[in-house]
């Protein structure tokens, strides 16, 4: 299963709202791959948030 969530913005990652259920499908872990699209300036708190073992590249 792959899933492509775009995007993870200053909703989500900085006041806890918006699409919220991404978090629960990226924390349930049942995929092969995932792609989310994140702001360069919101890098940081995506890597304080998303699981340690996820690759986070700019494109």
């Amino acid at each position: 299963m792959c899933y492509v969530i775009d995007e993870l913005g200053p909703l989500e990652l900085m006041h806890s709202q918006g699409l919220m259920e991404a978090f629960n499908v990226i924390e349930r872990g049942q995929y092969h791959v995932t792609c989310i699209v994140i702001r360069p300036c919101l890098v940081p708190d995506a890597q304080r948030r998303l699981r340690p073992n996820m690759i986070i590249m700019p494109v």
